[in-house]
């Protein structure tokens, strides 16, 4: 999770500005999708167990964490937000 502790401590804005650069690479794809995934966790304690993407970008964001080698964060932090409200979204 070292990903994790590099994003949450990247102010605002070094955050906006990975958002406003060009990608170039798959590191720079990397880095985006990060942010995204971040900025998609739930913004409270009460939520309902998943990421808050709009409706149209999860799948976008999907297809992006399996290029960016990001899937399996993704998972688990998926799992980590099931486990707080006790089981999967119904």
């Amino acid at each position: 999770m070292a990903e994790r502790g590099r994003c949450r401590s990247l102010p605002p804005r070094g955050r906006n500005g990975i958002i406003a650069a060009p990608v170039n690479s798959l590191g720079g794809l990397r880095a985006k999708a990060l942010v995204a995934l971040w900025e998609a966790l739930p913004a409270t304690a009460s939520h309902q167990g998943a990421f808050d993407f709009p409706d149209a970008s999860r799948s976008l964001f999907e297809a992006v964490a399996g290029l960016a080698d990001l899937l399996p964060l993704v998972r688990e932090l998926e799992a980590r937000l099931e486990a707080d409200v006790g089981g999967p979204e119904t």
